[in-house]
């Protein structure tokens, strides 16, 4: 194993959708917390590829399911739910969506190069991270673990140091439920995508928490168990390749927090303006995949939640070349 340097970022990466490029050319600062192993070769595609990605095709696909006697955070402040009413969405062109989940290991290197600051990973020494402490992802056995504890900035400036940025609310559910408007990425087309009945509801609820599904260990897991691998559910695929769009981390998404409306909308972004004050979304880890959380993230700075188990999945506009997670790694053929 060999210790390796940080690089400092030279000036500060403006957070938008179109995402930026970092300046590489800093002097290199010490950070003594890394041991890098010499790896080998990574496959193109393989976990250890911080931009595998599978494409999300074009067209028009369900956002959100009407809820049968679903509350409405409209009318109470108290409901949590922010995932109705069903509405379609038109993605006038392709995009390609990480095939994994950010991984510890990619992070690592996203720090020690200087584009992302280990600060983002926080709230850990007064307890608040589950089951790992502050720093977790230094170790290399933890390469292939999902980052967690990442904030809204974090996540952007993780996916911007990729060359992409972070995905569309759209984006996301497309990848995640097709054009069909799957209940789960793995199951198949329903009968009706845009409604589902009290009795469906129960059913999705009782497979997630009774399971065994393809997304999760068992729901009462402890410890480590709580995120697993990134390339652990292969049969919870989605239609296009992604791993672990349900279970594992949450993941942020691009846009400001904006309640469903009814009619269709074409390649949204979501407000410019939250319609609940300082929040962005999260895709979550768990049980309904047309369902959102929000998280508070700063407008003047663009800093949310930085608590377990917030993650990332990037997007890209157009195919990006591949890049292992430590620079000791080769791309193989």
């Amino acid at each position: 194993m060999r210790r390796v340097h940080a690089l400092a970022l030279g000036m500060a990466c403006a957070t938008s959708l179109a995402g930026c490029f970092l300046d590489h050319g800093a002097p290199p600062t010490e950070d003594a917390g890394f041991d890098v192993p010499d790896a080998g070769p990574c496959i193109p595609g393989e976990p250890c590829d911080c931009r595998a990605v599978d494409l999300v095709p074009s067209g028009t696909h369900v956002v959100g399911g009407n809820i049968a006697d679903a509350c409405d955070p409209r009318d109470n402040p108290l409901c949590g739910y922010f995932g109705s009413p069903a509405h379609l969405v038109v993605l006038t062109r392709a995009v390609f969506v990480a095939r994994y989940e950010a991984s510890s290991g990619c992070w690592a290197r996203c720090v020690r190069e200087g584009a992302c600051q280990s600060e983002a990973v926080v709230g850990c020494d007064a307890g608040e991270c589950g089951a790992f402490a502050a720093g977790y992802w230094r170790d290399p056995d933890h390469a292939l673990l999902p980052a967690v504890h990442l904030g809204y900035e974090g996540a952007t400036d993780y996916c911007s140091f990729l060359g992409g940025r972070l995905p569309t609310n759209a984006e996301w559910e497309k990848a995640a439920r097709g054009e069909e408007g799957r209940r789960w990425p793995w199951a198949a087309a329903p009968e009706d995508p845009l409604f589902i009945d009290r009795t469906e509801r129960a059913e999705i609820h009782a497979l997630w928490t009774e399971g065994p599904i393809p997304a999760h260990p068992a729901p009462h897991a402890e410890g480590d168990d709580f995120i697993v691998p990134i390339d652990t559910f292969p049969e919870g695929r989605g239609t296009y390749g992604h791993y672990g769009l349900m279970g594992n981390a949450w993941e942020w998404v691009f846009d400001w927090m904006g309640y469903y409306e009814t009619e269709m909308l074409t390649d949204p972004t979501g407000p410019s303006v939250p319609d609940i004050p300082d929040t962005r979304i999260l895709r979550p880890g768990y049980e309904y995949v047309w369902g959102r959380v929000i998280e508070h993230a700063s407008i003047e700075d663009g800093v949310g939640a930085r608590f377990y188990p917030h993650g990332a999945r990037c997007a890209f506009d157009d195919e990006p070349e591949p890049l292992p997670m430590w620079e000791t790694m080769t791309i193989g053929e």
